[in-house]
């Protein structure tokens, strides 16, 4: 055994030995292509032999991948290529890439991948839309390698973005995302708002939900968040996703110290109003809740100019919102209801805020009328109640509502390298408690372990492994003798219409659910995690029936591949009873842009006696290759 240990040792280092040799050889014939004399068959455009030049910088990337003696043969070499080559003609353009392209796949040290990146900005200034385009396309895709010396760009990335080619625009604000870090995040929000202005409508949904994006990731504190999620609202709320706009009303209601500042910042922004319903929703919503500290200057921060605002100057801007938007069912419902609200707090006002909400009582509308039938009658005939009525809702529960941010907050796409998103805010961040619970002896078969057999784990289980039995999608997967039951797939028929589309409306409908949420509320927890998938699980129960459990999925894609084909399998002890309902689709697009939901619903037989517990594997097809990402579910919240 020494022997051939040794021989492959041997062998090994040979390799080693030729693999040197002929980086040695092809770096010196690299070299004389570069000093060589003018030779009139070789030359094109003042540049000897271009096309061998490209050709052996392809061999070196071969042979420098994974192997840094190689690498630091060829680093001088591509050091002087990329500094005596004119990228001024296209011969030496082609060069430039094909050497950056290999510096980026070689061990190449920190010099020199600073060098191939400053050849890639180089090639932003060129006036060849096709060269930007691929330096654009190159620098997102290696964002990872060096992410300062990228940034050193920043400026003339922006000005990318000023492009008239479309496709340009795009790539560049890839890039831009990409860059995007706590230290520069407040300046680059700042430079992407006012570029917002001004952009075309092509390119403004990408671009709100890359801002919306990265507000929300690296957001430092709540003022500031709520200051720059506002502005992105007024000035395209209508390509921000809805759950985005229930985070901002959670982050809203859980600040008690804001709620002046915000109230007193939307009222003066509507009279910029660019008919953005999501925003008069969300200005009327805050005037509704908090309208009495507009007229008593509660709240004031030392960042606010002094203002007098009286309680029929805000009416007065009620009425213009409504004037403006007649067409919008949900800005009249949200108005009906705010006015109800501020009858019990602008007690000079009230006749005016009856007449106001009497006009609605012939609306066509029945949502709107019936409204306005029973808030009329509130305030006439129940006036004693209607203060408690009429209350402040109370903070929304952040820890439920800020699960949801991914689905909005990390909705930009574009191959960036990042994966998981940081917490909104820290002191709000829980992490999901370390699984370290012990299964009873009764199900002491491990959950986690896909490939234990019927031997190792003392169970009986009809002839097949549990491998199998997870696997297998047949009617041996629901056996009585399986202490795993309720195995389901996702459901593969995919439509178009399943996909996830950035909102249009800030439907009240669900808005609404937060002020008449019933039954107990839970944590959501994250089942599973990695640097691909990430699965969400939201929870409810019915209130007649303490043994069903309603769990909510919701898968995100945290890579910058495609993932295709997605299919679930889960499998729970026998006393658990498991339904899996057909999923919202099978594909899931980069960087968590759009998701995919499914309802799993799971029976309890011995509810209060033992918990929930489940085994889930999430298999997927990237670029052709099958992932399997599983993980064991056991840190459910108390109660479910």
């Amino acid at each position: 055994m020494a022997v051939k240990a040794e021989e492959g040792s041997s062998k090994s280092f040979k390799g080693c030995i030729l693999a040197n040799l002929e980086t040695s050889n092809l770096v010196e014939i690299l070299k004389n292509l570069l000093t060589s004399e003018y030779r009139a068959e070789y030359d094109c455009s003042g540049i000897s032999d271009p096309l061998l030049q490209i050709e052996i910088l392809r061999l070196l990337r071969l042979l420098g991948k994974a192997d840094a003696d190689s690498s630091d043969i060829m680093s001088d070499v591509l050091a002087q290529v990329m500094t005596n080559t004119d990228a001024r003609k296209v011969p030496g353009s082609a060069i430039l890439y094909e050497c950056v392209q290999t510096v980026v796949h070689i061990e190449a040290t920190k010099g020199l991948r600073v060098l191939a990146i400053n050849v890639l900005g180089h090639f932003l200034s060129n006036n060849d839309n096709n060269i930007r385009y691929v330096a654009l396309n190159m620098l997102v895709k290696i964002v990872a390698l060096d992410l300062q010396a990228i940034q050193r760009h920043r400026s003339i990335v922006m000005e990318c973005l000023k492009d008239a080619d479309l496709s340009i625009k795009k790539r560049a604000l890839d890039l831009v995302y990409a860059l995007a870090t706590e230290d520069n995040v407040k300046a680059l929000t700042k430079e992407l708002l006012e570029f917002l202005m001004n952009s075309s409508r092509d390119l403004k949904q990408d671009l709100t939900m890359k801002i919306c994006s990265v507000i929300q990731k690296f957001a430092s504190s709540k003022l500031w968040y709520i200051q720059n999620m506002i502005h992105l609202i007024s000035e395209a709320g209508e390509f921000v996703k809805s759950d985005s706009l229930y985070m901002l009303i959670v982050i809203i209601s859980n600040t008690p110290k804001l709620h002046g500042y915000t109230v007193r910042l939307l009222y003066n922004m509507v009279g910029k109003w660019k008919n953005q319903e999501s925003f008069a929703l969300i200005a009327i919503w805050c005037i509704g809740e908090y309208g009495e500290m507009l007229v008593n200057h509660a709240g004031e921060l030392e960042i606010e100019d002094p203002m007098t605002i009286t309680e029929h100057e805000v009416l007065d801007t009620l009425e213009d919102i409504a004037a403006k938007s007649k067409e919008s069912i949900n800005i009249r419902v949200f108005l009906l209801v705010a006015l109800l609200k501020l009858s019990s707090r602008y007690d000079t006002c009230t006749e005016r805020i009856k007449d106001m909400i009497e006009n609605y009582k012939h609306s066509s509308t029945l949502e709107v009328q019936q409204r306005a039938v029973e808030f009329s009658a509130i305030i006439l005939k129940y006036s004693s109640i209607r203060k408690v009525l009429a209350d402040r809702i109370p903070a929304l529960n952040e820890t439920v509502y800020e699960s949801k941010r991914a689905d909005g907050a990390v909705a930009a796409l574009g191959p960036t390298v990042r994966v998981a998103s940081p917490p909104l805010f820290s002191e709000n961040h829980i992490t999901a408690p370390t699984i370290c619970t012990k299964l009873s002896s009764t199900d002491s078969v491990n959950l986690l372990d896909l490939s234990i057999d019927k031997e190792a784990s003392g169970q009986t289980l009809d002839g097949f492994s549990m491998l199998q039995d997870l696997l297998n999608m047949d009617t041996r997967s629901s056996s009585k003798s399986s202490p795993y039951t309720g195995i389901s797939d996702i459901d593969k028929n995919f439509t178009e219409d399943s996909k996830e589309h950035p909102s249009t409306s800030f439907g009240n409908e669900q808005f609404l659910e937060m002020y008449s949420a019933q039954g107990p509320m839970f944590p959501s927890i994250v089942a599973l995690q990695t640097n691909r998938l990430k699965v969400l699980f939201n929870f409810s129960k019915p209130t007649n029936n303490p043994e069903i459990t309603m769990i909510h999925a919701t898968y995100l894609n945290c890579s910058s591949d495609l993932c295709t084909d997605l299919m679930l399998q889960a499998a729970v002890p026998k006393f658990l009873l498991l339904k899996l309902d057909p999923a919202s689709g099978n594909i899931l697009l980069p960087n968590a842009n759009g998701t995919i939901t499914q309802c799993l619903t799971v029976t309890n037989t011995l509810h209060g006696q033992k918990p929930l517990m489940m085994r889930i594997r999430v298999t997927c097809k990237v670029n052709g290759q099958e992932i399997v990402e599983q993980a064991q579910v056991e840190n459910f919240p108390s109660g479910v």
